[in-house]
């Protein structure tokens, strides 16, 4: 028995049916992916470092999309996007 998501795209609406095994490995990373962003909105303060690079990661982004006060090392890639003040 498959089961299906059905999404709007740009005024259409599509059904997709899930019956392959990677459709049940797409679904639980997406389950994965709703549970981390309800973790983070749900997070008052975000501890987080850059990488070894010392490039500002994805993190940092999710952590502000959140409303989140980061709380990190300051990235070299675009420093002043990073400093209060």
């Amino acid at each position: 028995m498959s089961t299906g998501d059905t999404f709007q795209l740009l005024g259409k609406m599509f059904t997709h049916e899930w019956s392959s095994k990677e459709d049940e490995e797409v679904r639980k990373r997406r389950k994965h992916v709703e549970r981390y962003a309800d973790a983070m909105k749900n997070s008052q303060i975000c501890l987080m470092d850059s990488s070894v690079y010392k490039y500002a990661l994805m993190n940092y982004v999710e952590a502000t999309m959140a409303g989140c006060l980061i709380i990190a090392d300051i990235p070299h890639d675009y420093p002043d996007m990073y400093i209060c003040g």
